[in-house]
């Protein structure tokens, strides 16, 4: 009879023991998946502060380069003067910036593409499901739901982010060509006012 009640105390015990460690682990699932939330959207929240920073230097390049400083651009092949060289590395240079400008902004709106984030499953309906299960059981799916629901966000962040790390170093270069060519741009027009 004692062996009765030992084993049924040790069994009161362990499942004790396991309702707190799944209380744990769900506490600290719960806000881990508050935490994917959250970098998710600052992601988000930085690909939209690039896409500001670019633009803005991309309105500032055209602005320039349709103004009249562009009028002094000459073509004469034959002989080549030193005005059409610089016209035409200021017309490649051009096209380098158009380049890299394009290649950020496509980054950028491919790290803003919608992504769907993996909700916890209908709960009311899993406590139906698991009704004749004890209560631990419940906390089970629960656990399992909240590290599938982690997991997916984890890729989705993941890959946002590898879509995001290059986009430095091509505004970098797009910055670098901008300004060349607005240099070569002022070059020739100072050439052409003397």
């Amino acid at each position: 009879m004692e062996d009765d009640k030992s084993d049924s105390q040790k069994q009161f015990n362990s499942d004790n023991d396991w309702f707190e460690k799944y209380n744990i682990t769900l506490t600290t699932l719960q806000q881990e998946y508050l935490l994917y939330i959250n970098t998710l959207k600052d992601v988000d929240e930085k690909a939209n502060k690039y896409l500001i920073v670019v633009s803005i230097f991309i309105a500032g390049f055209f602005s320039v380069v349709s103004s009249a400083l562009i009028n002094g651009l000459r073509f004469h092949i034959n002989p080549l003067d030193f005005t059409s060289l610089l016209s035409i590395i200021f017309i490649i240079t051009c096209a380098l910036t158009a380049l890299f400008a394009s290649i950020v902004i496509n980054n950028l709106l491919n790290s803003l593409s919608f992504v769907e984030s993996r909700r916890i499953f209908d709960l009311e309906s899993k406590l139906n499901e698991t009704s004749e299960e004890n209560s631990l059981f419940y906390k089970k799916c629960l656990i399992n739901s909240f590290q599938e629901a982690i997991n997916f966000i984890e890729d989705s962040i993941e890959k946002k982010q590898q879509k995001l790390s290059s986009v430095p170093k091509e505004i970098r270069l797009f910055i670098v060509f901008a300004v060349l060519s607005c240099i070569f741009l002022f070059i020739i027009k100072m050439i052409e006012s003397v």
